[in-house]
């Protein structure tokens, strides 16, 4: 094994031992010193350089201050301080782990697919998302009419910096038919409405791909949001978030989640919170975002930013939003405050300083931190830079 860099282990603590293993030249070079004085620099140097002989080293610089520490306490901090100094520490805790895809999904908002003149001018709105809406916006008699409708407006409008969303009906009333008329088009995200199961996610995935070979889609592949709007969707929603690939989020739909509780939704939205847990967590134990559900007051502007903050503490991304004007409310609440980018900087600072000394204790404010707590201040940061650079 080579010796690439200094590796640091142990402490100056009482019965503990400091180890520094550094890049050598010639051989493999010991320096001691105990609390103890010379009596057991034998038995150290042996235990350091039986370790070092264990993982093959042939050159390194090894320093190690001992505090009274036992033989075992020794050869761990060795091993230890070998391993961050020849990457394995580095190769295992430091890597950065590559998330899906990130994406702004502060917003996404809901237009009716069967209305032209609500389609107008949207690359203004600055919503994240734009949704055009097959499902529950468009009468049953237009259906077929509004997704020929929605297939001329993806391929002629301008969106933006948005992106072009299409919420289909189930699979079972008409998805198939809406997707064959609006996939030529290379919608980035496809909405499944009502979705319960993880089967209900694997047809339209198996639709998509038949339909993207059809139409020779090389190099497209179209994006699943599925939707969660019933109690027994909440209680599949991990398996909905992580069957598909194509899941980039996971959604919620309160209005029709209401109905099949047998509750009414109210002002203060106790009823939503099992669901918006249920949800929030299911979808960040797959891996995707969490977009929380439409505030449907539109003039009450002031419940809307209560109810998207409460949204953001649960873990939520985003939400879904019925009117422009809403954007800006949710928005601002999903920008993370000057605090919170300050702190994650402030945690990508430790975290870069612990990787150049080979390090492995990360410790901020007094407190030790983790690699998820590394990732959040990451995403924290580069969320930041993504906003400001709209």
């Amino acid at each position: 094994m080579d010796i690439k860099k200094t590796g640091v282990a142990g402490s100056e603590t009482k019965q503990d031992v400091l180890v520094k293993v550094e890049p050598g030249l010639n051989g493999i070079e010991i320096k001691i010193t105990s609390s103890l004085g010379m009596l057991y620099y034998k038995q150290i140097a042996s235990s350091v350089d039986e370790t070092a002989s264990r993982y093959g080293i042939a050159n390194a610089l090894i320093t190690v201050v001992d505090y009274g520490a036992l033989d075992f306490v020794i050869r761990a901090r060795t091993e230890s301080a070998i391993l961050r100094a020849s990457h394995e520490i580095e190769k295992k805790f430091y890597v950065d782990k590559k998330d899906v895809e990130y994406k702004l999904r502060r917003s996404r908002l809901y237009l009716p697919g069967n209305n032209p003149y609500l389609m107008q001018g949207v690359a203004y709105y600055g919503a994240d998302g734009i949704i055009l809406d097959l499902e529950d916006s468009v009468p049953v008699e237009e259906k077929d009419s509004a997704r020929i409708l929605v297939s001329y407006a993806l391929k002629n409008m301008d969106f933006g910096a948005s992106e072009r969303m299409v919420r289909i009906n189930p699979i079972d009333v008409c998805g198939s038919e809406d997707i064959e008329s609006v996939l030529q088009q290379k919608p980035d995200v496809i909405l499944i409405p009502k979705c319960e199961t993880e089967h209900d996610v694997k047809k339209i995935a198996e639709c998509l791909e038949k339909n993207e070979k059809r139409f020779n889609l090389y190099g497209y592949q179209a994006k699943i949001i599925p939707i969660i709007e019933s109690a027994k969707g909440v209680e599949n929603a991990y398996e909905i978030a992580s069957v598909s690939e194509r899941t980039v989020a996971l959604a919620f739909g309160a209005e029709d989640y209401t109905v099949s509780l047998g509750v009414r939704k109210s002002k203060c939205e106790e009823e939503l919170l099992f669901a918006r847990q249920s949800i929030a967590n299911g979808a960040k134990a797959a891996g995707v975002q969490a977009s929380d559900t439409v505030y449907s007051d539109i003039d009450d502007l002031n419940g809307l930013r209560k109810s998207t903050e409460k949204s953001k503490m649960l873990g939520f991304d985003g939400r879904g939003v019925i009117h422009p004007s809403q954007i800006e409310i949710v928005h601002s609440v999903f920008m993370p405050s000057v605090e919170e980018i300050e702190e994650a900087k402030e945690i990508i600072e430790v975290f870069n300083k612990a990787k150049e000394e080979g390090s492995g204790v990360l410790k901020h404010k007094g407190k030790m931190i983790d690699m998820p707590v590394v990732l959040r201040a990451k995403r924290t940061v580069s969320t930041a830079k993504t906003i400001h650079q709209e």
